[in-house]
């Protein structure tokens, strides 16, 4: 199921990113299955043309989900940037097939 509250989905993501967010600069959409979040995306720093991708998952994603967080993303912008630590081999892996 489909989550979009950005207080649920963001520390989610955060957490798992070792990263930190604004809940005022940013929006969210996290994917819920049997209570748990288990995949989030925190979309920040817009500029009109791209913005900042930060995606964390702990059960693979579904297609709906898919669909979801690339149609708002290329809503609006055209270019995303995912950081990913140089050492993290496993989401280079998942961004490279994004």
């Amino acid at each position: 199921m489909i989550v979009c509250d950005k207080h649920v989905v963001g520390p989610w993501v955060s957490k798992r990113i070792n990263g930190s967010w604004n809940p005022n600069m940013a929006q969210t959409i996290g994917w819920e299955s049997e209570g748990l979040i288990t995949a989030g995306v925190i979309y920040e720093n817009w500029n009109g043309v791209s913005m900042m991708v930060h995606i964390a998952v702990d059960k693979p994603m579904t297609k709906t989900f898919l669909m979801r967080i690339f149609g708002y993303a290329f809503t609006h912008a055209s270019k995303l940037i995912a950081p990913v630590a140089q050492s993290n081999e496993r989401s280079i892996r998942l961004i490279e097939k994004m």
